[in-house]
């Protein structure tokens, strides 16, 4: 994409939109294997040499051409053109509206709609006039793929209908296939090749002898700077490549209204009706002064319905608005190859690490309910967060050049070590407050901390507020109220260090509650800028039970409630936190970094009123997940649905739950814009952010705590029975089982309760996983996601 960018490619410009390679070769089998290279394209050709028998006629049509004024070409037309880009995304809006009026009002014969992906690739195989490259939506939206709307297509010459596409065998869905198709282009194998295909599309093959020779000309008005303008002397020539160069420049339909005017002419008779095509372009050729012609072409004027001059103006405009553009040239010389990772010295000659690298054991006893790693060496104080549930909480200072030893060590909190070089963390525990509702259990989705390790949101405390600490002190800085009964769940957005955020609040009341934290008053503020009594930004309703947890995904301004998670943020930025309460509300909170405060929309810290108050449960909020970059938040309610609403309080869709479950407890969010809930009764479900359910499995075990890796392709669960799992999201299949944490590890006597996984935490290289048990233990794992990816297995 930023190769399209910087080349001129937009998705403003339909003329112009980003393109990209086809990769897969093989749409028939049942399944496919990304390991065997005869599967992939060669990208080393442009996509209309690699049909052997297409080629040679596109080169004898090179070889042959004869023309006074037009350069020859291989190919007439181009890989990426507006129609080409509104055919791929024909069944998505606003896309079929712009094909409409595109074909005059009417959809395209069903023979050349696109209906088949398979058929499509053929079609780029066969027929000399289609050489299209594919768009970024066949890596990124299942839902292109899909006919949502329920339009009519028609039906094709062999009597079947046009509705959704037919996928290749090896697709189960839109989604698999999506996934798939993004994991050939993101594999070892093309990224070594693809070096050859930016050298066609952007590169020093694009023009010139090598483009020549790699067969790869197109027709000349489709490169930039093919036609000067300045020592152009035909007067009406000028002016159509004006209209050709003005529908490469802007966007077409903002063009549309002024070239579909008719034009009124007085002396029709001074014009010959002779049509004829020049340069590629249908114009109109005159035989009287044509100084006299540029006015009437400029002017807003009408013709009569029969005047045959307003038909082939629209022939002419047809042709222009369906010419294509060939991207910015932005190398001369060859892209250099990427070196693979295949090359690298296979894992199975380094040592293994054991699977426990750390236990922590804290004095208190007290079950650990929450982990926090904010590990990043930009933080002031990389540590990693731990609360118990009789609200100690401590930040361990964590060392980033820590170096695995090969076994794992046991550390009191009584023992004095020199943590820098044997362990990588060292404690500190400071009590946060023992005024917490006693109805209230303490857990995960009770805490957040901001991405500097500074400030702490605790909620649950009987006067319905939720508080910021200080984690230096554990002073309480603000105590925020807005809720009408508990608050039972809290997150934030993401954001960088020192910036603001949203804050997502849940509550038994029922609603779901938007905050504004600023860091530069270091508190929430509200709309009217207080912050003694701030004011929430929304108020996000629809829950008919308390909101267990909420998320939200503040990019695309959506929050999301359900069970509580929390989403990441940058340094350096403001973010959201979101609270879910009993009084079945979900409130979105701004944290600003500048501020280290929440600050509501009227900028007080003090009294800080909430960035928005989500609506919609009927029973007290239980969970919820916030998802920044899409602008979401996730929230979730007992015995209720769970319900996703935008930052700014608007309800989008409720998440049904599956046959036999009832309450949502656990919401997790990927970037890859999947949502994955755990409901009581041990069901697990999979959810495009579409509200589409993807998989759905079924777990013995009382799941606690649920986390997504980076990428979203990895989960990590665990729950009563203290094993921590490894699966893999699109499918959720297991993938790796750690050692349980029973007396064989920690040396102790463990109860079922004891020996409970509640809390999980990444560390942000992603190498340790930190998991909070019921027995007052931090364990950290060590965790490589590489042994799992499915390029990588063979190696280890």
């Amino acid at each position: 994409m930023y190769l399209n960018t910087i080349a001129g490619r937009t998705y403003n410009d339909l003329n112009q939109y980003p393109v990209f390679p086809w990769v897969i070769v093989n749409y028939e089998s049942e399944e496919l294997d990304l390991s065997q290279p005869n599967n992939f394209r060669d990208l080393s050709k442009p996509i209309g040499a690699l049909n052997p028998t297409r080629k040679a006629f596109f080169d004898e049509r090179y070889e042959t051409w004869e023309h006074d004024q037009i350069p020859p070409f291989h190919y007439g037309t181009h890989y990426s053109t507006a129609a080409f880009t509104l055919n791929w995304l024909i069944r998505v809006e606003p896309f079929t509206t712009m094909f409409l009026n595109l074909q005059g009002g009417k959809f395209d014969h069903a023979d050349r709609t696109f209906s088949s992906v398979t058929q499509a690739w053929k079609s780029c195989q066969r027929d000399t006039s289609d050489v299209k490259e594919l768009i970024p939506e066949f890596y990124c939206l299942p839902e292109m793929f899909v006919n949502h709307n329920g339009f009519t297509f028609g039906k094709q010459d062999d009597g079947s209908e046009v509705k959704d596409i037919i996928l290749p065998p090896w697709a189960k869905n839109p989604e698999d296939f999506v996934r798939i198709n993004r994991m050939a282009l993101e594999s070892e194998f093309v990224s070594c090749q693809l070096h050859h295909w930016i050298d066609l599309i952007f590169g020093y093959k694009q023009r010139g002898p090598e483009a020549v020779r790699a067969t790869n000309v197109f027709y000349y008005l489709t490169y930039e700077g093919s036609v000067n303008l300045e020592t152009m002397t035909d007067l009406v020539m000028k002016e159509v490549y004006n209209m050709v160069f003005l529908f490469h420049s802007y966007n077409q339909w903002d063009l549309l209204p002024y070239l579909q005017r008719k034009c009124q002419l007085r002396n029709n008779d001074r014009f010959s009706h002779e049509r004829c095509i020049i340069h590629g372009v249908f114009i109109v050729s005159y035989s009287y002064n044509q100084r006299d012609l540029l006015p009437y072409l400029r002017r807003k004027c009408q013709l009569r319905n029969n005047d045959r001059f307003s038909h082939e103006r629209g022939d002419k405009e047809n042709q222009i608005r369906n010419f294509g553009q060939t991207p910015l040239q932005l190398l001369t010389e060859p892209h250099p190859p990427r070196s693979s990772v295949m090359h690298l010295t296979p894992m199975m000659f380094s040592t293994v690490q054991d699977d426990v690298c750390m236990i922590m054991k804290f004095l208190s006893n007290s079950p650990v309910c929450h982990v926090a790693a904010n590990t990043h060496p930009a933080v002031p104080v990389a540590a990693v967060t731990t609360i118990s549930c009789n609200h100690n909480f401590a930040i361990n200072k964590w060392n980033n050049n820590y170096q695995q030893q090969g076994t794992p060590s046991n550390f009191s909190s009584t023992e004095k070590q020199d943590t820098q070089v044997k362990l990588p963390m060292e404690m500190d525990q400071l009590l946060v407050m023992n005024n917490f509702d006693e109805r209230i259990k303490a857990k995960h989705t009770s805490f957040i901390t901001t991405a500097d390790n500074r400030f702490l949101f605790a909620c649950g405390f009987w006067d319905k507020s939720f508080r910021l600490f200080s984690t230096e002190t554990a002073k309480i800085l603000q105590v925020v109220h807005g809720h009408f009964d508990v608050v039972t769940c809290v997150a934030r957005s993401e954001c960088n260090l020192n910036q603001d955020c949203y804050v997502i609040t849940g509550s038994k009341d029922c609603t779901v509650m938007v905050w504004m934290f600023t860091s530069r008053n270091q508190a929430i503020i509200g709309d009217n800028g207080s912050m003694e009594h701030p004011t929430p930004k929304a108020t996000l309703t629809g829950h008919e039970t308390e909101v267990t947890c909420v998320a939200v995904l503040a990019e695309l301004g959506l929050v999301f409630s359900g069970s509580y998670s929390k989403s990441e943020c940058n340094l350096n930025q403001d973010c959201y936190v979101i609270t879910g309460s009993k009084d079945c509300t979900v409130m979105v909170w701004m944290f600003t970094s500048r501020n280290q405060a929440i600050i509501g929309d009227n900028g007080s810290m003090e009294h800080p009123t909430p960035k928005a108050t989500l609506t919609g449960h009927e029973t007290e909020v239980t969970c919820v997940a916030v998802l920044a970059e899409l602008g979401l938040v996730f929230s979730g309610s007992y015995k209720g649905p769970c319900l996703v609403h935008t930052l700014n309080g608007d309800l989008l869709r409720s998440l049904e739950a599956p046959d036999g479950c009832c309450t949502p407890e656990i919401i997790s969010v990927s970037r890859e814009a999947f949502v994955l809930v755990k409901f009581d009764q041990g069901q697990i479900c999979n959810y495009s952010i579409n509200g589409r359910l993807l998989q759905r499995v079924s777990h013995k075990d009382n799941i606690q705590t649920i986390i997504l890796s980076r990428d979203g392709q990895y989960i990590m669960l665990g729950g009563n029975s203290g094993v921590v799992e490894v699966w893999r999201s699109h499918d959720l299949n297991l993938l790796y089982t750690y050692p349980p944490c029973d007396s064989s590890i920690l040396s102790l006597a463990l109860t079922h309760d004891h020996k409970s996984i509640l809390s999980l935490a990444l560390t942000h290289d992603h190498k340790f996983l930190l998991a909070g048990l019921g027995t007052g233990c931090l364990l950290v794992f060590n965790i490589d996601f590489n042994k799992w990816h499915h390029e990588y297995q063979e190696r280890y």
